[in-house]
């Protein structure tokens, strides 16, 4: 048999062209820079310096107007609002003004007290006990309650009020009810006694420690 014809190898496809690269854009070229001078820059700021510390005095000096005029117009007010005789004189501290008061007149010397009277020579001392245990003057109309001479105490009570003595009691009088008389004795036991309606005069009770008064 004949051969067979060998098959034909396809070509590869060409490929296709590399695009075309753009071409570069110009560079531009950078302005000069401005030239700094230096030397107005620094008059500049020194003339703004000094407006600024001219502003700060001028500042200061019409606090120091403002503050004098206030302390004027303090002390006028303190010399305007003070009385006759007294001196107004402005506090240096805060600048108000206190009032100084006037001096004021010496007391005038006290009278000595009068010397008490000496007792008598060769006179004995009276004890307190024995004064209040006196006997006490009384009116015609009023009642008198007498008890032992060692009492620590009486009292009688009419309705009127309550009446205290050592050894005796008087009573005004007169007296339409009953009248509640006690006594205290040196050992601070207590007798109570009852007198309905007493009778001007005087009235002994407590006789032999009895729980009674009798006229």
């Amino acid at each position: 048999p004949a051969p067979k014809p060998a098959a034909a190898t396809p070509k590869p496809a060409a490929k296709p062209a590399a695009a075309a690269k753009p071409a570069p854009a110009p560079v531009r070229a950078r302005p000069p820079e401005p030239e700094v001078d230096f030397e107005e820059a620094g008059s500049g700021s020194r003339s703004g310096v000094l407006v600024f510390v001219g502003v700060i005095a001028l500042c200061g000096l019409l606090g120091l107007a403002l503050g004098g005029s206030y302390v004027g117009y303090l002390y006028w007010s303190a010399q305007q609002a003070a009385p006759a005789g007294v001196a107004a004189t402005p506090t240096p501290s805060t600048g108000s003004a206190s009032v100084a008061p006037a001096p004021s007149a010496a007391p005038a010397p006290s009278a000595a007290p009068a010397p008490s009277a000496a007792p008598a020579p060769g006179a004995a001392p009276v004890s307190p006990a024995a004064v209040l245990a006196a006997p006490v003057a009384a009116s015609p109309t009023d009642i008198v309650f007498t008890g032992p001479a060692d009492a620590r105490s009486m009292s009688a009570d009419c309705g009127a009020g309550v009446q205290t003595g050592v050894a005796q009691v008087v009573v005004p009088g007169p007296v339409a009810g009953t009248c509640l008389v006690t006594l205290v004795k040196p050992d601070r036991s207590r007798l109570r006694a009852e007198v309905e309606a007493p009778a001007a005069g005087t009235w002994t009770c407590f006789d032999a420690d009895t729980k009674a008064c009798k006229k």
